[in-house]
């Protein structure tokens, strides 16, 4: 019974085919210049999201910033993305630039986020609970002697109060709230 379906299956495929030519059908033509749909603007993604993620995720790049700002002694983002009322972001902006005019280096110095957690955000502002732990390094003068060393600190917990600004977060307020 099986082999008279599967059969009768091929007939009527076969039977739609023929040879006589069938003609082309006629497309609409091309316009030179369609029209253009209005497009909503995209919502922020990544570090710059609106949301808890972004948040969490803005958190860990200002950590690499703050990392490559001590390591370069180069705030130049760091200021971007911290507000001018954040004490503890200016007081590091403040270190930085004097050891660029002092031309001391710390380029071993590495801050590593071991967790970044986000309430949702409320009136465009997040606060976000953080962990890091920051290398040991030495700290070098002009002549690339070192001049000081300090031992790794781990496990260092903290919030970073965040406020939205245009399409991007900035820090508000960054604080030391104990070890983990």
């Amino acid at each position: 019974m099986r082999g008279l379906v599967a059969l009768g299956a091929v007939a009527v495929l076969l039977a739609g085919c023929s040879s006589d030519p069938v003609p082309p059908a006629t497309l609409p033509p091309l316009t030179s210049s369609p029209t253009p749909s209005p497009t909503p603007a995209p919502t922020p993604t990544g570090i710059n999201a609106p949301d808890a993620f972004g948040a969490s995720a803005f958190t860990k790049h200002w950590f690499g910033l703050l990392t490559a700002a001590l390591q370069t002694n180069d705030a130049t983002a760091l200021i971007q993305s911290s507000d001018t009322g954040c004490d503890t972001c200016q007081n590091f902006i403040r270190v930085i630039a004097k050891a660029k005019a002092e031309a001391k280096t710390t380029p071993d110095l590495r801050y590593k986020v071991l967790f970044a957690e986000s309430a949702p955000p409320e009136d465009g502002k997040a606060l976000v609970e953080v962990g890091w732990d920051v290398s040991a390094f030495k700290e070098y003068d002009s002549r690339g002697a070192v001049i000081r060393s300090e031992p790794a600190v781990t496990a260092e917990i903290g919030q970073v109060l965040l406020g939205r600004t245009g399409e991007g977060w900035v820090v508000l307020g960054f604080r030391r709230t104990g070890r983990g």
